[in-house]
């Protein structure tokens, strides 16, 4: 499953998590979010920078580039299924986010502590900035109860995110060249036996972060499913109602 949501902390996290979504390998996902999306239980509004691009309300009034536009009786069905399925897309984009994130933060800090000790310092502060972005993410993604926001901003977490990762990867380096070190040259048996034993501990480590990444995978599941009808819907949209031709969510 793939997924390219425009300004999200989304193709960063794929990289942190990428067993998260091994189970969906033979769906695709590549619907590209485009542009700002704010829904709520109103109404649908979706701007490119800060000008609106396309509002669709409850009642399936359509405004295009602030453009009130006339629709029959079966167009106006359609525009509510449209705003219906990006209503229920975007909330599922930002708990899957999120879950990543939280999953990704939690599986860094153990895979140190396994390899460091418990209390790694390099785990630690990278859980932390994980942790951070995520709420950062949270405070953007859901301004107020019952509204959620996709928004470009998101594309400026995601460059911090990965500049403060960067950082300490390096400085986790220099503990992992410390911990081989120690097996080469401490404990019990053979040099070939103790790294053997190193080997294994991050076997195991990798098998149990893979369990803990399927939770995860169900969450991109039930979104890529919910990025399908939306991407199918739009086409019927585009295809029924000539203003809305260029403006939907994964149009650039």
């Amino acid at each position: 499953m793939r997924f390219r949501l425009k300004s999200t902390v989304f193709a960063g996290l794929l990289a942190l998590t990428p067993s998260a979504f091994a189970a969906a390998d033979e769906s695709q996902c590549d619907i590209d979010i485009s542009h700002n999306v704010r829904v709520s239980s109103e109404i649908v509004e979706v701007t490119e920078g800060e000008a609106p691009l396309f509002t669709i309300n409850q009642a399936g009034d359509l405004q295009v580039r602030g453009e009130a536009v006339a629709l029959e009786t079966e167009q106006r069905e359609l525009a509510r299924a449209y705003a219906g399925e990006v209503s229920a897309l975007v909330p599922q984009v930002i708990e899957l986010v999120s879950r990543a994130l939280e999953l990704a933060g939690g599986s860094v800090q153990v895979a140190f502590d396994e390899a460091f000790g418990e209390g790694s310092q390099s785990g630690t502060k990278m859980n932390e900035v994980i942790e951070q972005a995520r709420l950062k993410f949270e405070a953007r993604a859901k301004p107020e109860p019952g509204v959620y926001v996709l928004s470009d901003n998101d594309g400026e977490l995601g460059d911090e995110l990965g500049d403060e990762i960067d950082a300490l990867v390096g400085e986790a380096m220099g503990e992992l060249m410390g911990e081989l070190g120690r097996a080469m040259t401490s404990g019990e048996g053979s040099f070939i036996e103790r790294m053997e034993a190193f080997g294994e501990r991050m076997e195991t480590l990798g098998e149990e972060i893979e369990q803990s990444s399927e939770v995860v995978a169900d969450f991109g599941e039930e979104a890529c499913n919910s990025m399908r009808r939306v991407a199918a819907l739009e086409s019927e949209m585009q295809a029924a109602i000539p203003a809305f031709r260029g403006v939907g969510i994964s149009q650039r």
